[in-house]
């Protein structure tokens, strides 16, 4: 019986409490400083269509954070790492020069999704301090995020050892 090949997936969302407050406070901020002049005249006649373009504005912003994630798949064809709706990329096990898990300061990550950062390239951080970072042989580097590090850790020493 042949021996069956790790497999490891993940789906990481953005679920910062902090932003959903920031994004209340943004929606609430014009009708909490105009809510005499709301109660007197009426909404319409308080904002005008303004009102209509900041509602529409702030539920595009609310369904696009509710849309992003990030998706992360290891087999034996390599890893795949799915930043929807922006970015999808693909290495395969020869082009991976080291693959590792890593703790990294999270002082230096600051926010959250894709990012640029002079120690590990490109990031792709959603929550936490732990992440697989992947040097490939072009001497590019990717530091991508889990909340499953066990997992991880035991399917890329399978894949590199």
């Amino acid at each position: 019986m042949a021996a069956v090949e790790p497999k490891f997936k993940e789906t990481q969302q953005y679920r910062s409490w902090v932003f959903w407050i920031l994004v209340s406070v943004i929606f609430l901020a014009p009708f909490i400083t105009r809510i005499y002049i709301i109660l007197e005249l009426g909404i319409w006649e308080a904002f005008g269509q303004g009102i209509l373009i900041h509602i529409l504005s702030i539920v595009l912003i609310i369904l696009l954070f509710i849309f992003i994630r990030t998706k992360v798949s290891i087999d034996q064809a390599g890893v795949e790492v799915r930043y929807f709706p922006f970015a999808y990329k693909k290495f395969s096990w020869e082009e991976i020069k080291e693959a590792k898990m890593i703790t990294y300061n999270f002082k230096e990550l600051r926010g959250k999704g894709v990012n640029y950062w002079r120690h590990y390239g490109l990031v792709d951080k959603m929550e936490g301090n732990l992440g697989l970072l992947i040097k490939l042989k072009d001497n590019k580097n990717y530091l991508i995020s889990t909340q499953k590090p066990d997992e991880l850790k035991k399917v890329i020493e399978y894949y590199t050892s």
